[in-house]
């Protein structure tokens, strides 16, 4: 039940577990309770509290008003004030009014957070040009029950570990993110900053198991994640990019950022983000039946032989059990394009290509392209003919990109959006092509400081519309057509029919912990473990929005180039088993770019009863993947459920043999060692199995 009351100029708002406190006299926020113990702290090294910053409008405006109303299971409050843009010397200035609005929910304990910024009608404008709205901040600050920030700070799309003290976090430059160096206030800080790799979602864990997770859910696909603190506080900023011109009685919402709070465990809790994020960026739901179940051999067309060496390999791949080959670039240039029509010449030509694909299809195979949404090569003749598709400079030159090299395409060009459409059908039309694994399809666009022609979130939404636009144009060609999205965070659901989800085996502190096995050692000092994989596996996949289809890879292309060294052994065969039962669709590299073909040898047999198994369950159509408590720290644990029909899958990570009390049938061994006993299997060194309960 929800109350609010008011006493002693103090606004107290009260909804289950969780209390509000407002000071009346300047519209701080004082504090945020869960259980009587205060998660938002004021004042000291954390922060001041729950603060809204307008870049453009000076603090010289303030608190004005506050409204209220019942809402179902909650209660929502409205906190208004007005700014104006603080030119003390002209006689009229701009105003505005920014009201923070706050949504309570009791199941569960949720509190959301919305900013919304309008301008007021005024006099003769004669102040400062401040018409653009540039950015909003919401800050939560001083968190700071019992030791969050020591035991559980994870954020999944920021590639930690989960439950690492923030001090001692590992993060990759490429994305911006560090936290090897404290601030001047001694800090650490973590920064998010590619604008399709957030929203994400940062949980807080405590001995008491208080789990708190912070997401911002941004307007048009863009915000800036901050974590920063030390000692028991840690403080989450977002920082929302919301460029937008400003007309009188104009309205805008710069962001939302929900908090959940929860008495369970980080595998009790999650869910519900997956859960709220679907209400933001639902899934499509008019799917071809064949993504049920894809199983994905990844072609690297030199390693293969080029175009006529993958059609001879074509039914040894289908007698693997694969039912879909995707070849990576073929065109001139690769991912750096210099031609998107033009096959490199050792590849073969353009009816080589299309035999190879008229020969996947008599197999019953499907077949599919990587489409490259974000750089063309300098040297392509299309960056003098066609400047108008690219990001220019004040001279009109395409300009390089600050990332990747090349020059960046703009994906809210008409004249490239008519372009790669037409290109895009041209490959399901007349090739045969049944869709696309979208490569980094806005990671690789504008970055928050790279100063293109769009904002952030501007480009991420053009690449995004562009990618619909596809999507919609080639299924007219065939109506089983899909796009696949590699995979960075939520909003890449929205507009794909399935994502290739890379982020597992792109981990850095995983892919340093296998490299323990085969004696290259670990800059943490130990291999890795079963919970360590199972807890970064509900997280990346909870933090989705629920209803995604996933298509999850044994091996990639990337895995040499982020870790520097191709991993193999036991304990690597262990952890990339442990994701084929997973999702949708599985993948696996088969080889190239200086890594050993994939399956190996001894992997063969293993791989094909893997996807003869997957074939009889149709990919586990239709069921849930939960995490349930680790029974040990050697065990990765998950389990698939439709109504009365339950199958657990778990992974032993250890040499030794691993107890573990389950009921039901073993239908899958991988190493064909584990034994069943009287209430349960013993899972032998480094295997995978599937029980039926």
């Amino acid at each position: 039940m929800a109350t609010i009351t008011t006493k002693n100029e103090q606004l107290t708002v009260k909804c289950g577990e969780v209390t509000l406190r407002v000071d009346l006299g300047s519209g701080y926020i004082e504090s945020l309770e869960f259980h009587g113990l205060p998660l938002i702290n004021v004042g000291g090294e954390t922060g001041a509290g729950l603060e809204v910053n307008v870049e453009g409008l000076a603090p010289a405006g303030g608190f004005s008003n506050w409204e209220s109303e019942e809402i179902p299971g909650g209660v929502r409050l409205r906190l208004i004030y007005e700014f104006d843009d603080g030119d003390a010397n002209v006689a009229s200035t701009r105003k505005y009014l920014a009201t923070q609005i706050f949504t309570f929910a009791e199941q569960p304990a949720t509190v959301e957070r919305r900013l919304v910024v309008k301008r007021l009608p005024t006099g003769d404008l004669t102040g400062p040009d401040v018409d653009r709205l540039r950015a909003a901040t919401l800050s939560l600050a001083g968190v700071a029950v019992g030791q969050f920030g020591l035991t559980r700070v994870s954020a999944p799309m920021v590639r930690i570990v989960p439950g690492t003290p923030l001090s001692e976090l590992h993060s990759r430059p490429r994305f911006f993110a560090s936290a090897t160096d404290p601030t001047d206030a001694g800090h650490y800080a973590v920064c998010m900053t590619a604008p399709d790799l957030v929203p994400g979602v940062v949980t807080l864990e405590d001995e008491e198991c208080h789990h708190v997770s912070i997401t911002p859910i941004p307007p048009r696909c863009a915000a800036h994640l901050r974590i920063f603190g030390q000692g028991e506080g840690v403080t989450i900023e977002h920082e929302f990019c919301c460029s937008s011109w400003m007309d009188v009685n104009d309205e805008i919402e710069a962001g939302v950022q929900v908090i959940m709070l929860q008495d369970a465990q980080w595998f009790e809790a999650m869910p519900a983000i997956g859960r709220l994020l679907a209400a933001h960026f639902p899934p499509k739901t008019d799917l071809p039946a064949w993504t049920d179940n894809a199983i994905v051999y990844e072609s690297e067309p030199t390693f293969d032989g080029g175009f006529a060496g993958l059609r001879a390999k074509l039914p040894a791949i289908r007698d693997l059990g694969v039912n879909t080959v995707y070849l990576m670039p073929w065109h001139r240039g690769g991912y750096g394009t210099i031609d998107y029509y033009a096959p490199e010449p050792k590849y073969g030509t353009v009816d080589d290509l299309k035999a190879t694909i008229r020969a996947a299809h008599d197999l019953g195979l499907k077949f599919m392209f990587d489409l490259l949404t974000n750089i063309i090569q300098p040297t392509s003749p299309m960056v003098k003919e066609h400047p108008e598709f690219f990001y220019c400079d004040d001279r009109g030159l395409p300009r390089p990109h600050v990332a990747w090299g090349g020059r960046g395409l703009d994906p809210a060009s008409p004249a490239f959006r008519k372009y790669f459409t037409d290109y895009a059908c041209w490959c399901v039309g007349e090739l045969g092509a049944d869709g696309f694994r979208i490569d980094a399809d806005a990671h690789r666009g504008a970055n928050w400081n790279c100063l293109p022609a769009l904002q952030p979130h501007e480009h991420s939404h053009a690449v995004f519309t562009l990618l619909d636009e596809i999507r919609d144009a080639i299924r007219k060609l065939n109506p089983h057509a899909i796009l696949m999205p590699e995979c960075f965070g939520p909003i890449q659901s929205a507009i794909g029919d399935m994502v290739c989800y890379q982020w597992i085996e792109w981990v850095d502190w995983a892919m340093d912990l296998l490299a323990a096995d085969h004696g290259e050692g670990s800059a943490y000092g130990r291999e890795m473990t079963g919970s360590d994989f199972q807890r970064a596996l509900a997280e990346q996949i909870m933090a989705m929005p629920a209803g995604t289809k996933f298509t999850y890879y044994s091996h990639t292309h990337d895995s040499l180039a982020f870790l520097k060294r191709d991993v193999r052994g036991p304990l690597a065969q262990a952890y990339f088993a442990s994701t084929a039962f997973l999702g949708a669709g599985v993948m696996f590299f088969g080889g190239g770019w200086g890594m050993a073909p994939r399956p190996e040898p001894d992997e063969i047999d293993q791989y094909r009863r893997i996807f003869a198994l997957r074939n009889q369950l149709n990919g586990f159509k239709g069921y849930a993947t939960d995490f349930p408590c680790p029974p040990d720290i050697d065990l990765c644990v998950f389990t698939k459920t439709n109504g009365a029909d339950c199958y657990t899958c778990a992974t032993n990570f250890s040499e030794n043999d691993r107890p573990m009390e389950v009921e039901g049938a073993l239908l899958f061994s991988r190493t064909r060692e584990s034994r069943p006993h009287s209430g349960g299997v013993d899972v032998a060194a480094y295997d995978t199995i599937v029980i039926k309960s």
